[in-house]
């Protein structure tokens, strides 16, 4: 008689068992299905009248990718521009849109995608525009056609893409970054007529970068490391008339036609401090009507080198 009772009390603990062990599978699965369900979060964020740290803004447009937005559209009545590194919590590192995330309609209207996604109305003109800390890249052509007097880009900034300014209406822009990357065509048929970089500058300034702008002066960089300047840099640059060399730089490295086509730029003047010039394949000194007329050289102990890759007849 004992045996059989405890063996239907054994038999009775293990139903009960496996009933609880059922139930917190089942509540282990829901638990499991409720957070494999998806976070959805809406890509494009669009909104108008809005106060982002003291400034107002007509329309905001921004993309979330990665956790982090990307700024495709923002307006503004007021002349001055500033273009914050965070929008509702999120932090932007990323400026500029496609053509289709800014024109509604994109069969139509001009190129100039910048003018779309920065000015109001097409006459609208900018004082400065100032991009803020804290962003690290400005797509290709996102400020195409912009017009203000000044942009101020900051110390965070990596990368300008390509043709990121071509055809903006400025006189001047101030580059704050010591590392960052100026890309193919990036101020290209500019009005710009004047560029700064801070002291020690170690970024790239790529192939026809300033090709066709206004530029009248140009203070050369004083680069940190090897400098070298992208071929045709200043590709028909008719304005340019003085390029200042800085002192005691160890190297400055003149690029293949970075001058061409500079008409009024007569003469380049290195100062006595200046430890080695090389010149690439180059319209310069009598070689060209279009090229430099004049070299200077201050240094008695400056080296002059030609181009590293010499070929036959060069």
């Amino acid at each position: 008689m004992k045996k059989i009772i405890v063996i239907v009390f054994s038999v009775l603990f293990v139903i009960n068992i496996t009933a609880c062990a059922d139930k917190v599978s089942e509540n282990s699965l829901e638990n499991i299905k409720r957070d494999e369900t998806p976070v959805t979060e809406e890509k494009y964020i669009e909104k108008k009248h809005i106060e982002i740290n003291g400034n107002q803004y007509t329309r905001v447009k921004y993309c979330i990718e990665d956790g982090q937005a990307r700024l495709i559209i923002l307006n503004t009545n007021s002349d001055e521009l500033i273009i914050p590194a965070k929008v509702d919590g999120y932090e932007i590192k990323t400026v500029g849109g496609e053509y289709e995330e800014i024109i509604e309609n994109p069969n139509y209207g001009d190129q100039d995608k910048g003018k779309h996604a920065w000015l109001s109305s097409k006459k609208q003109k900018f004082r400065k525009i100032v991009v803020s800390e804290g962003i690290e890249e400005i797509k290709s052509e996102a400020f195409r056609g912009v017009i203000a007097k000044e942009f101020v880009l900051p110390k965070s900034l990596q990368v300008i893409r390509d043709c990121a300014f071509v055809n903006t209406k400025t006189d001047k822009v101030v580059i704050k970054g010591k590392e960052t990357v100026l890309e193919w065509c990036a101020f290209a048929g500019s009005s710009m007529k004047e560029i700064t970089f801070p002291n020690d500058f170690c970024g790239e300034i790529q192939y026809e970068c300033f090709k066709e702008t206004n530029l009248k002066y140009f203070n050369w960089p004083k680069y940190k490391n090897k400098n070298k300047m992208g071929d045709y840099a200043f590709g028909n640059c008719k304005k340019l008339k003085r390029v200042t060399f800085p002192e005691n730089q160890k190297e400055i490295y003149i690029s293949r036609n970075l001058f061409l086509g500079c008409s009024t730029l007569k003469k380049l003047e290195f100062p006595a401090s200046t430890g080695k010039v090389i010149f690439e394949s180059s319209p310069f000194a009598d070689n060209y009507k279009n090229g430099v007329g004049e070299l200077i050289f201050k240094g008695k102990k400056t080296k002059v080198v030609g181009c590293e890759y010499k070929r036959k007849g060069d």
